[in-house]
């Protein structure tokens, strides 16, 4: 029986010193340790409520309260039953406190390596979480990854969310020291950054509202640089779409060049997909509709996007799709002494005349239209690698159909031939502009609605 109890008791090796070493390993062990908390909120109960009634009666039982003439005679014998009486309800209550106080300590005590694991399992799911939202917010994925070190355990993931947290930090010490860009926008904190800059969480000063301040990641060289660089952002401002983010200022400070936009809060559709895996066809054409719409529109006004991938779309907290940096490679490049023939885009989602590095038209969006439903359909892009893979097989290789994979889901066939479509490698063999994909996914939604 002895034997039972120290096994049940004792723990595997190294839990104390893992406790001992992670303070907040132990916190959350006994936070999140439910049969002990119950235990501890009955007993607590028990022993205030319950116990004082039962003891009384226990000791109504074994030394009833002595009647008149016995404290009588107790006065002059010195012998007093109720002095016994309150001695012993006394031993009884601290016996019950120690033996219930004994019980819930030994739950916890045995619940401790189970509590170890409970805090690993959230330390990897507020890593992972810190992960996905390091794209929307810097700041909130540091939060997490600090939460996430916390309570970690295993040596090797110490070290890797050490050198994560070191990581971002080092980028958010290059938060501009003057946090007045321009005398008018504060920054609050770092949203993303990407290859064409930094985008961050300012308050518009005169104006008293928040927007999303982007510093572009170019150097403006000559005044015909900064005169072709405005030129082409008042076009962006003028881009006044509902499914486009909307332009509010450009600015020169400190030798960069700054973008005041709209600043959405609700994500991007690369987590949206992350997070379901698979896009439900009626909403692949209704988001790729959207983002189709706002294209066009941008194409009416002479602006190519040049790289639009699912990351590039946001949406608001309400599902309405925002296409973000609209024209900023082309603002990027137009601010550089770039070579001719560079390439500029995304490789997962450029067209094979941007990998030449040709001049390109509304077609090479097109054909990043049909990477981005692609994507929405089946819960990833049709060709993955490394970057030269992909650059080639964007070149040389035709995409595996949407509708022929195992895990391919229901749609019409119109909307996988479209897809296809879309994804020809011969420019001619695309859908002419968008105002012809919108007509067919048009056709394909009244198919789905049917």
């Amino acid at each position: 029986m002895l034997d039972r109890i120290r096994t049940i008791l004792s723990h595997p090796p190294g839990t104390r010193a893992t406790l001992r070493k992670r303070p907040h390993v132990l916190l959350h062990s006994v936070r999140t340790a439910r049969v002990p908390l119950i235990a501890l909120v009955t007993a607590t109960l028990f022993l205030t409520i319950a116990m004082p009634r039962m003891h009384d009666a226990l000791l109504d039982q074994v030394l009833p309260n002595q009647n008149v003439i016995e404290k009588v005679g107790s006065m002059f014998g010195g012998d007093s039953r109720d002095d016994r009486r309150d001695t012993a309800a006394l031993w009884l209550a601290i016996l019950a406190w120690i033996s219930g106080s004994g019980c819930v300590v030994a739950l916890f005590w045995v619940d401790l390596p189970r509590g170890v694991i409970r805090a690993a399992r959230c330390s990897r799911q507020k890593q992972d979480l810190a992960a996905k939202v390091e794209i929307r917010s810097v700041d909130d994925s540091l939060k997490l990854y600090h939460a996430a070190l916390r309570l970690a355990i295993e040596p090797e993931r110490i070290a890797e969310l050490t050198g994560k947290i070191d990581a971002i930090q080092a980028q958010t010490d290059d938060l501009p020291d003057d946090k007045a860009i321009a005398g008018r926008y504060r920054i609050l904190d770092t949203v993303s950054r990407g290859g064409n800059g930094i985008v961050y969480r300012a308050m518009d000063l005169s104006l008293e509202r928040i927007v999303a301040l982007k510093e572009l990641a170019v150097t403006v060289l000559t005044r015909e640089d900064r005169d072709r660089f405005r030129q082409e952002a008042r076009a962006l401002a003028r881009l006044s779409h509902p499914n486009i983010v909307q332009v509010y200022d450009l600015l020169e400070h400190g030798g960069r060049m700054w973008i005041a936009m709209e600043l959405i809060e609700g994500g991007n559709l690369s987590d949206f997909i992350s997070d379901r895996r698979q896009v439900d066809s009626s909403e692949a054409v209704r988001l790729a509709t959207a983002i189709a719409a706002a294209i066009e529109f941008a194409h009416e006004h002479g602006i190519i996007h040049r790289d639009l991938k699912a990351m590039n779309v946001l949406l608001t907290e309400t599902g309405q799709v925002k296409v973000a940096d609209f024209g900023t490679a082309k603002l990027a490049s137009s601010s550089l002494q770039t070579v001719e023939g560079s390439i500029m885009g995304s490789p997962h989602c450029m067209s094979p005349e941007q990998v030449r590095g040709e001049t390109v038209d509304e077609r090479s969006d097109v054909y990043s239209l049909g990477i981005v439903l692609y994507q929405m359909l089946l819960g990833r892009p049709p060709f993955t690698g490394e970057v030269m893979a992909v650059l080639t097989q964007h070149l040389q290789v035709a995409p595996a159909p949407v509708h022929e994979q195992d895990d391919s889901p229901e749609m019409p066939a119109w909307l996988s031939d479209l897809v296809m479509q879309m994804l020809a490698k011969d420019p001619d063999q695309r859908p002419v502009d968008m105002h012809a994909v919108r007509d067919r996914l048009a056709q394909v939604e009244e198919t789905v609605q049917v």
